[in-house]
């Protein structure tokens, strides 16, 4: 017999078979928490480029806001000189 090896004498096999579902048992909630253990950091890691997308949204967001707003203006200054225009050219037209 190996060092290794053991002889238990004396249990009956109602104990050993007993014994067996425990360490099924306790594997499998190791493994399972060795799987959340892996999983855990994953998620962290998933969660920063989550953070990232929601900053660079937002500065879209804000840099759509600014080209908006100057297209506002540009067509308020369009519009005011086509009304300038038209004064002009009705007055041409009544002067005539």
């Amino acid at each position: 017999m190996k060092k290794s090896q053991t002889v238990l004498n004396g249990f009956d096999t109602k104990n050993g078979q007993s014994v067996q579902p425990l360490l099924q048992s306790t594997s499998v909630l190791r493994r399972r928490f060795s799987l959340f253990r892996i999983k855990r950091p994953a998620q962290q890691q998933q969660q920063q480029p989550l953070l990232n997308d929601v900053q660079n949204e937002n500065s879209n967001v804000h840099a759509l806001q600014q080209i908006i707003d100057q297209l506002r203006r540009d067509l308020q200054i369009k519009t005011d000189e086509l009304e300038t225009m038209q004064q002009r050219i009705e007055k041409k037209r009544s002067s005539i």
